[in-house]
Parts: structure tokens; sequence; C-alpha cells
């Protein structure tokens, strides 16, 4: 490594970077952001079964008042 010159060293460092940004992204970054996406897909549909679960609640109440 030391009969490397300055600059070689320098061109690794940025490599070694890259690579490590580039690993954390593939890795860590997307998995975790997918999962995040599944949740947030999860909490729609949920919010949505509630929305129609409640809307015929409401309806049957509002039947039931008439009868």
């Amino acid at each position: 490594m030391s009969n490397l010159s300055k600059r070689e060293k320098i061109l690794l460092f940025i490599l070694f970077v890259t690579v490590v940004m580039a690993a954390y992204y593939y890795l860590l970054y997307q998995p975790i952001k997918a999962h995040q996406q599944d949740l947030e897909n999860q909490i729609t549909n949920i919010q949505s079964e509630y929305t129609a679960v409640l809307n015929k609640v409401n309806q049957i109440k509002i039947v039931t008042q008439k009868h």
C-alpha cells in the first residue's frame, strides 16, 4: 500500500466509499424502503375496510331507526 502514489490512494478511497454506499443502498436501504411501502399499503387497505364497515354500520342504524 505504501508503494501507491497519492493519486492512487485517493482513487482507492473514493472506490471504497462508493462500494460501501452501494452496499448500504442495496442491502439495507432498499429492503427497508420496500417493507415500509408494504406497511403503508396495509394501512391503506385497513383504512378502506374500516370505512366500508363503518358505512355498513351507519346504514344498519338508519334502517333500524326507520322501523
